[in-house]
């Protein structure tokens, strides 16, 4: 069995729009050491795999900052506090895609990234989805609604198309719940 970490101390050193930076102390177990490592604290967010009323993936190529290029994506976002999952889903879909409605489906969640954010993201299976609205993006996003069938989505995850991580476990567990996986 793994053994704990002791914390012995955090501390908030920086704080900014989405995530704040947190220093832990903690003793390392194998060696009795103590070390400082750093650790993002953000919301969790959704992801949204979501399918129209007539059969077609709703996918979203944006802007990413970190890469500077835009990936193929399913629409998400940070789940507000105080928030449910779900009715972050369904507004992060409806604001980023214009689409509602439907039957969801929870397929659970996944680390952000367990190495240094505190954080989760809740993927979503939306069924039945319908155009409502316009687009209500924030103001630093840039979003391209792209639809595609089932088996466009699987031959763009062949060819490396989709290079979004939480992406591609949304599509992976989404596809799992439909009985699309070979």
């Amino acid at each position: 069995m793994d053994s704990k970490w002791k914390k012995l101390k955090s501390e908030t050193s920086h704080q900014f729009k989405i995530f704040d930076i947190r220093k832990d102390f903690l003793v390392n177990p194998r060696n009795n050491q103590t070390v400082e490592v750093t650790v993002l604290e953000t919301k969790d967010a959704a992801n949204i795999f979501a399918i129209t009323d007539n059969d077609q993936v709703i996918m979203i190529r944006q802007y990413r900052f970190g890469i500077e290029d835009y990936t193929l994506e399913f629409a998400g976002g940070f789940i507000e506090d105080k928030e449910a999952s779900q009715a972050g889903a369904e507004r992060e879909l409806s604001e980023e895609t214009g689409y509602g409605g439907g039957t969801w489906i929870y397929l659970g969640k996944i680390a952000a990234n367990p190495s240094f954010q505190d954080s989760y993201i809740h993927h979503w299976l939306a069924l039945d989805v319908q155009k409502t609205h316009e687009l209500n993006l924030d103001l630093e996003e840039d979003v391209k609604i792209v639809l595609y069938t089932l088996d466009e989505i699987k031959n763009l995850l062949d060819e490396m198309k989709i290079n979004h991580p939480h992406a591609i476990s949304c599509l992976y567990y989404g596809l799992k719940y439909l009985g699309q996986l070979t």
